[in-house]
């Protein structure tokens, strides 16, 4: 009975020793992040951002290995509809993450090859230089590698451009970069790549998006007619005008899809995410290869930034990160992975004021990327209120206005107090009318040269300006109109009016004459009263 249990227990022993040494010499795979997080920080963060910059409405989805772990919308959709997080909303760039999937799911049929030329597909293609045209790749503009820019192609196309017509725009677009040297942020890319999967596939290319990735992924509430969109609760999107939101009409160009208008719901993008996270499976449907995957998601360049196809590479404090973001005039998109954790973030806003891009939006989505990573908690009071700004704005807008104003008044005694100036001193009075609005232009589009880099555009960006900064655009005509109409007025008065000026010499050289004269003619008097 001794020996038995003595056996038993040795069994016993040698088990749990094995079991250790397994145990160290294949460790169980550590959890990369903890798979909660706190949900109502989430919540109050969100609200808190939103009074802060007093937004319309945001949509939220995290993602979480093959599950949605939180979805919410917050405020209006427009009117008094609620923002769900199945409304739809443009997404903006976010749509080139599609355009490069359904290239992918092309070629992995076989149907296309990456690395041939653009003309193989499109024999009537052409840019600006024809040793260009022939070495483009479709490779080339997946990855933004094309060498061409904004900053080369200052074509404005109207916005019922058909497809076509924007890619054959592009034969007077001249490269600013040698062919695959350097990424470098161009629209139109997308556009080439969108015809090609309509030429390959044989279907439009909205047709092609809902059948081949929509449908798949069980999209139901994204669309890439504006119409269909509308009927399904299309959300209003909004711009500002001194800090306050205002409703704006959204255009929606006919050849944009690929590059910039798709629209789809928090929600159902999250479905995508969790695809592309996923090895590009989502459920049971697979909708492209793990290496596919794996291909989109690689940067093939170094210099300018880091781009896969379809997606930025970077990092977040050390975390790995994979996104591609999307704005439009009245609607901004977040759309990021996080491979090594399996987790996914969607935020959708529907406000496209441009200061909102790069303050209200980057600290709402910046302090839920810090929640959901587990990197500490945000400080909502941190950073610029855009509302805060419009009202500076203001102020200064009608410091200018009623300064230009005092100015507009004053003209109408310059030309009596230009009489005593030297013709210099008038030059100078009059060159200051179009030397300080020209000044304040030129300041302008600099900074605008250096913030919009590769992607500047004179025509362009003026157009933008006042669809996205109507505010600004106001402070510009405020700031120089006024300047160059009282130019233009001095120089019609003293430049143009020549009698004018002679009239005005004369009187400045008669006054001694006359004086001389009336004393020739009173001082006989004056002595023959006094004798």
């Amino acid at each position: 009975m001794i020996t038995q249990r003595l056996v038993q227990t040795l069994r016993l022993v040698a088990v749990a020793l094995l079991a250790t040494l397994s145990s160290a010499l294949h460790p169980a795979p550590a959890q990369a992040v903890p798979r909660s997080f706190d949900r109502a920080a989430i919540d109050t963060y969100v609200s808190a951002q939103m009074q802060k910059h007093q937004l319309p409405g945001v949509a939220l989805a995290i993602t979480d290995g093959e599950r949605i772990v939180y979805a919410r919308g917050y405020g209006i959709a427009g009117g008094d509809r609620p923002l769900m997080p199945s409304t739809p909303m443009y997404i903006g760039s976010s749509s080139k993450s599609f355009t490069a999937l359904a290239i992918m799911q092309l070629a992995e049929q076989g149907k296309l090859d990456l690395d041939a030329p653009v003309r193989r597909y499109l024999p009537w293609f052409a840019v600006a230089d024809s040793q260009a045209t022939e070495q483009l790749t479709i490779r080339h503009f997946l990855h933004h590698a094309s060498g061409l820019s904004d900053a080369g192609f200052s074509t404005v196309l109207p916005e019922n451009a058909t497809l076509v017509q924007a890619v054959q725009a592009l034969k007077d677009a001249r490269l600013t970069a040698p062919i695959g040297t350097q990424s470098q942020y161009f629209n139109h890319n997308y556009d080439v790549l969108a015809l090609i999967v309509e030429t390959v596939s044989g279907q439009e290319f909205g047709a092609y998006v809902t059948e081949h990735i929509f449908g798949p992924l069980e999209m139901t509430h994204s669309y890439t007619s504006k119409a269909a969109a509308q009927a399904a609760g299309l959300a209003q999107g909004y711009s500002r005008f001194f800090g306050r939101a205002i409703p704006m009409r959204q255009p929606h160009p006919a050849y944009g899809l690929g590059e910039g208008f798709l629209i789809a719901s928090a929600e159902d993008l999250a479905h995508f995410v969790i695809a592309m996270n996923n090895g590009g499976t989502y459920g049971t449907t697979r909708i492209l290869s793990p290496d596919g995957i794996r291909a989109l998601h690689a940067p093939r360049l170094q210099a300018g930034f880091r781009y896969g196809m379809g997606w930025f590479v970077d990092s977040v404090n050390g975390v790995p990160r994979i996104h591609h973001g999307g704005a439009t005039e009245t609607f901004k998109t977040f759309m990021d992975l996080y491979p090594s954790r399996k987790l996914g973030i969607v935020l959708l806003i529907n406000e496209g004021y441009l200061a909102d891009h790069y303050i209200s939006a980057e600290q709402i989505f910046g302090g839920v990327e810090q929640l959901v990573l587990g990197q500490g908690q945000p400080d909502v009071t941190s950073g610029y209120a855009v509302p805060q700004l419009g009202q500076l704005l203001l102020i200064f807008t009608l410091t200018v206005a009623a300064f230009q104003g005092w100015q507009l008044w004053r003209l109408r005694t310059w030309r009596d107090r230009a009489q005593s100036m030297t013709p210099r001193r008038r030059a100078v009075d009059i060159g200051l009318n179009f030397l300080i609005p020209s000044a304040i232009l030129a300041v302008i589009i600099w900074r605008l040269a250096l913030f919009f880099g590769d992607r500047f555009n004179l025509v362009q960006q003026a157009v933008m300006l006042f669809r996205v900064l109507p505010d600004i655009g106001v402070l510009m005509l405020v700031g120089t109109v006024p300047d160059y109409a009282q130019g233009l007025i001095k120089l019609w008065w003293w430049l143009l009016r020549p009698a004018a000026r002679a009239t005005v010499g004369n009187n400045q050289r008669d006054p001694a004459p006359v004086v001389t004269r009336f004393r020739q003619v009173k001082e006989p008097s004056d002595s023959r009263s006094g004798s």
